[in-house]
């Protein structure tokens, strides 16, 4: 697997997750959209894990600095 086919792979989850928050918005409130707002908070935070993962893994140092944010 090439560089660009990795990056535009991570663009399409990143696009899906913004679809996701962007339809979790138009949800009334109740406490099932707290549910599913939490959920999308954890797969962020999986998301940036894993294209942190994969940078590392082509060879790019991670800045500590920058993240993981706490």
């Amino acid at each position: 697997m090439d560089i660009e086919s990795i990056k535009q792979g991570l663009t399409a989850i990143g696009m899906a997750l913004t679809a996701l928050n962007q339809a979790k918005d138009l949800l009334p409130e109740n406490p099932k959209k707290q549910e599913i707002s939490d959920a999308i908070v954890v797969a962020e935070r999986q998301f940036k894990i894993a294209e942190s993962q994969t940078a590392q893994g082509l060879g790019f140092e991670l800045c500590r600095k920058h993240f993981p944010q706490r």
